[in-house]
């Protein structure tokens, strides 16, 4: 990894009464690691007695059906590429794999993860990640995640 830091961020997304999704998905590159140092999602609910929203980050093992997605560098001096590709928007979900995380966040709220240097999450070379939630009630969420190549 040599410091090619990007960002993937996704539009809004509905997520509907206990429909379980992903919400966006990082592929690594076929022969290139990717570390995630930091990821974060936030909803726009209204109804402060609305339930949780189950949200996980996992390991997926099919791409599924999506939109793919631009990549931003965080130094735009830096002439390199960025391998690393993101989807969104997806019609057929993808596998799930190992959950890594997993929180119940309200709907009228979000989550920012930061991870310590050394303890971030790392993909191995052509490998998935994907946030994925399951609200119980409608509501939109955003997401993000920061990565390095």
């Amino acid at each position: 990894m040599a410091d090619l830091q990007f960002s993937a961020r996704v539009a809004e997304q509905a997520l509907t009464n206990d429909v379980t999704g992903t919400v966006i998905q990082l592929i690594a590159p076929a022969n290139q690691r990717v570390k995630v140092l930091r990821w974060g999602l936030f909803f726009d609910g209204t109804q402060p007695r609305n339930e949780p929203v189950s949200v996980r980050i996992l390991r997926q093992t099919s791409s599924g059906t999506a939109d793919p997605f631009s990549l931003v560098k965080l130094d735009s001096g830096i002439s390199e590429s960025i391998q690393t590709t993101a989807r969104y928007n997806f019609s057929t979900h993808p596998t799930d794999g190992d959950i890594l995380e997993s929180y119940n966040i309200h709907p009228q709220q979000g989550i920012f993860v930061p991870y310590v240097l050394g303890q971030e999450i790392v993909l191995s070379g052509g490998s998935r990640l994907g946030i994925s939630c399951a609200a119980p009630n409608n509501v939109n969420v955003t997401a993000f995640i920061i990565g390095e190549e």
